[in-house]
């Protein structure tokens, strides 16, 4: 769902209750395109979001939270890009 302000919205469908997430901190924000985040739920029910140019996310169902993975130049323990399809 586009939302009016960078980030995803989380809907239940049984309350119509919805979730404002932020995805991308305000610092790279002119950077970001917004309107294409990727959304892929593995076969283990976790759902990762590209986000074009903010790096990758994932959703934790527990603590109805995200977890960031963004490139750290010169760091072997990171992700390659920012830039996720």
């Amino acid at each position: 769902m586009k939302t009016e302000k960078f980030g995803v919205v989380k809907i239940n469908p049984f309350t119509g209750k919805s979730e404002h997430f932020v995805m991308t901190p305000k610092e790279i924000e002119p950077i970001i395109d917004d309107e294409r985040p990727y959304f892929y739920e593995d076969h283990e029910k976790n759902l990762w979001i590209g986000i074009h140019g903010g790096g990758l996310a994932l959703f934790d169902r527990q603590n109805n939270s995200f977890v960031f993975y963004r490139n750290i130049p010169n760091s072997p323990y990171t992700i390659s890009s920012d830039f996720v399809h």
